[in-house]
Formats: C-alpha cells, sequence, structure tokens
C-alpha cells in the first residue's frame, strides 16, 4: 500500500498534536510534582494538635520510673520472636537509654509548650483556650463550643456569641503559632 502526500499529511498533524497534548500533560504533572513536594505546612493546625496533646504529654512526663518500666512491659505475646541466644543485656540496655532519650525530647516539649501558653495565660480569652485543649469534661470528652461560650460569659459576666469566642480562639491559635514556630509561621 502507497501512502499518498494527502494521507502523510493528515498522519503528520496527528502526530504533532499528540506530542503536544503528551508534552502539555507532562509539564502540568511536574508542576503538580513541584506543588507536592513542598507543601506549605499548616501552623495553625500543628499548633491545635500540640495542644490537644500537651495534657497527655504532661501526663506521660510525670515519672521517670514510670516512663522507663514501659520498656520490659511492651514485649507483645501475639508475635513470636526468634532469638540468637536469647536478650542479652545490651538489647535491654539499649531499649532504656531509647526511653531515657524519648523523655527528654517529651520533657522538653512539654516545656517549650508551657512557655508559649504562659505568654497568653495572663489574657481575658486563655479561658478559651483553656477549656478547648487543656481541660477536659468528667467523662475525658472535650468541651463543645456551645458549653465553652456559656461557661465563658459567666467567666467574664458579659454576654458574647459563640461566633466570637471562635474568633478569640483562632486569634490566640496564632498568636500561640508565633510563639511556638517563629517566623516560619509568617512565611519571612
Amino acid at each position: 500500500m502507497k501512502i499518498t502526500k494527502e494521507l502523510e499529511q493528515i498522519i503528520d498533524v496527528s502526530i504533532q498534536k499528540a506530542v503536544k497534548k503528551t508534552a502539555a500533560e507532562i509539564l502540568k504533572a511536574g508542576e503538580e510534582i513541584n506543588k507536592n513536594d513542598s507543601p506549605k505546612k499548616d501552623y495553625f493546625k500543628m499548633t491545635e494538635f500540640l495542644l490537644y496533646n500537651y495534657p497527655a504529654l504532661k501526663e506521660q512526663i510525670a515519672s521517670i520510673d514510670e516512663y522507663i518500666s514501659t520498656v520490659s512491659k511492651e514485649r507483645s505475646r501475639s508475635i513470636i520472636y526468634w532469638t540468637n541466644g536469647g536478650a542479652g543485656q545490651e538489647d535491654i540496655e539499649d531499649k532504656i537509654k531509647s526511653r531515657l532519650d524519648s523523655f527528654e525530647r517529651t520533657q522538653a516539649d512539654v516545656l517549650w509548650i508551657e512557655q508559649a501558653l504562659n505568654k497568653i495565660k495572663d489574657r481575658e480569652e486563655y479561658f478559651i483556650i483553656e477549656k478547648r485543649y487543656l481541660k477536659r469534661k468528667e467523662d475525658g470528652s472535650l468541651y463543645t463550643y456551645e458549653e465553652i461560650t456559656d461557661m465563658y460569659c459567666e467567666h467574664v459576666g458579659k454576654e458574647i456569641s459563640e461566633r466570637t469566642v471562635r474568633r478569640y480562639k483562632t486569634k490566640l491559635i496564632h498568636e500561640l503559632s508565633v510563639l511556638l514556630f517563629g517566623s516560619d509561621v509568617l512565611g519571612v
């Protein structure tokens, strides 16, 4: 079968279109990869995460003896371990050293959070942060914004809306983000 000039031109145009389309898709995919390589950190959410976990972290470092004692308790009976002559003294010492390192990091994190909280503790709105993140109900659940609003109104002696309570909380979380993460939050 002989290819005519007309058919050859149609094939060339089709190939050029396909190449252009493929190149455009590759460029677009490359841009997406670049966007995903350096995602902007959400310092607001990171601050909230730290505050929600602060009570547990503080409780965890209450006793260094309890913290280290978990080394002997962490072995699961549901998993079979194959050993070459049993657990040696070095393994236990390594685990204890690892737990001590973890304890020191956790202790430093708690101190870091406490320093930031102490800088806003005297503010009237700190009550909202305390009830939302640091205190729990007797059953261990979190206070709702409605409950926090009622308690805050009683605390300050004036009526404000739930929306205002949420704005105060957001404002303080932004301030705490700067106190915790520095100029990274500002994008400078």
